[in-house]
């Protein structure tokens, strides 16, 4: 399955891909400024989600906050 997340957000392209017991959430900041996912409604709750895949270092990873052109996969609970 896949649900668009906020087909609105100016600069977050956000989906779920599903398949049996998995979900799978992919977010990508498409712009120049960090992006606060903690105040969007429609994402799911990333407490006990597993990063997957991210295009930059995890090093300067904050959970809850995209950097500038971030995409990160992250596995979350179902």
């Amino acid at each position: 399955d896949f649900v668009l997340l906020v087909p609105e957000h100016e600069s977050l392209w956000a989906f779920t891909r599903s398949h049996g017991s998995e979900t799978w959430l992919v977010t990508a900041n498409l712009s120049e400024a960090s992006l606060d996912l903690t105040d969007l409604a429609h994402l799911p709750d990333l407490t006990d989600a597993d990063l997957l895949l991210s295009n930059l270092d995890s090093a300067g990873a904050r959970p809850g906050m995209l950097r500038p052109w971030e995409v990160r996969i992250l596995r979350i609970a179902a």
